[in-house]
């Protein structure tokens, strides 16, 4: 081959070369390009999606903290009702509680039992027992409520039978009464109400009155009086005192101690089993000045009495 036409030939050789060699180099770069713009579209979607999650986790995190302070909040108090702090929307009403919190602040400081709860000389069982005797003085005070108005329906129930001069003999035979009146006058008086009113609850009253009286002066041969008088009439079996005291058990409870104490055992178990069959949960006066609360229930002072 002439030398002219190989060099010729190689000239075009080199020139093709390089146009191959060329566009590659265009085609890669079209597709670096491409990709790299696929890449940030994809980083710049994960970042939106980074953000996003960012923002539903601390949104997640704030309604913790708030339901957890609101937990803090109402569980001052193991017997708090919630309904009582929620509004129309169903939340709890945090300004409600901020002012139930306070005012039980107000109470501790000012009787000592922030001082008492933090002591580390203070035995839990001391608060533990305060809380019962307050809870039982509570419940003591819901049954004299309910036996002044099982009082008050007994004197309904006379003014709706009988006339107007039931109420007046009343007043004068009783011995804490509106009129000043004699022993004497009361006695008539007291006589009265047993011949024109035997069956009235305000005779029963009247009764109740006169053997709880001679109970407190410890004397046992009137109150068996005045206790059989009551138990001989079927509409005495409920009376309650103006005072708020029901008649029966008390009598009974003193009449049972009393028997116990001079040995009538067989007098003193029909006492303690007439109390525990028919007045299970009336209250009884016991005393025990300056310790505790007067009355007890009659299901609390059985056992004292099945051991005597």
């Amino acid at each position: 081959m002439p030398k002219n036409k190989v060099n010729i030939f190689l000239i075009i050789l080199m020139l093709a070369t390089t146009v191959i060699i060329v566009s590659s180099h265009f085609r890669t770069q079209g597709i670096i390009r491409k990709n790299q713009s696929n890449w940030h579209l994809t980083i710049g979607k994960i970042d939106d999606r980074i953000a996003s999650l960012d923002s539903a986790v601390k949104e997640l995190k704030n309604n913790q903290e708030e339901l957890h302070s609101r937990m803090l909040a109402v569980n001052y108090e193991p017997e708090t009702e919630i309904d009582n702090f929620a509004g129309k929307d169903g939340l709890i009403n945090t300004a409600a509680l901020r002012h139930e919190l306070l005012r039980l602040k107000k109470i501790m400081e000012a009787t000592g039992l922030n001082k008492l709860a933090t002591s580390n000389d203070m035995n839990p069982e001391i608060l533990q027992e305060i809380y019962e005797e307050r809870t039982l003085i509570k419940k003591f005070n819901t049954l004299r409520k309910e036996m002044r108005e099982r009082n008050q329906a007994q004197h309904l129930a006379d003014k709706e039978r009988y006339d107007t001069e039931l109420n007046e003999i009343y007043d004068r035979a009783r011995f804490m009464g509106g009129r000043s009146a004699t022993r004497e006058e009361q006695d008539l008086a007291f006589n009265e109400m047993l011949d024109k009113y035997p069956d009235a609850y305000a005779t029963g009253m009247l009764v109740a009155e006169r053997a709880l009286r001679s109970a407190f002066r410890r004397n046992i041969e009137e109150t068996e009086k005045f206790y059989f008088m009551l138990t001989g009439n079927e509409n005495s079996a409920n009376i309650v005192t103006d005072r708020g005291i029901e008649a029966l058990p008390n009598i009974e409870y003193y009449l049972a101690r009393q028997y116990l104490r001079e040995g009538r055992t067989a007098e003193a178990q029909t006492m303690i089993d007439s109390l525990e069959s028919n007045y299970s949960g009336s209250l009884v006066f016991v005393g025990r000045h300056g310790q505790g609360t007067p009355w007890q229930t009659v299901d609390q002072i059985i056992p004292d009495l099945r051991t005597r």
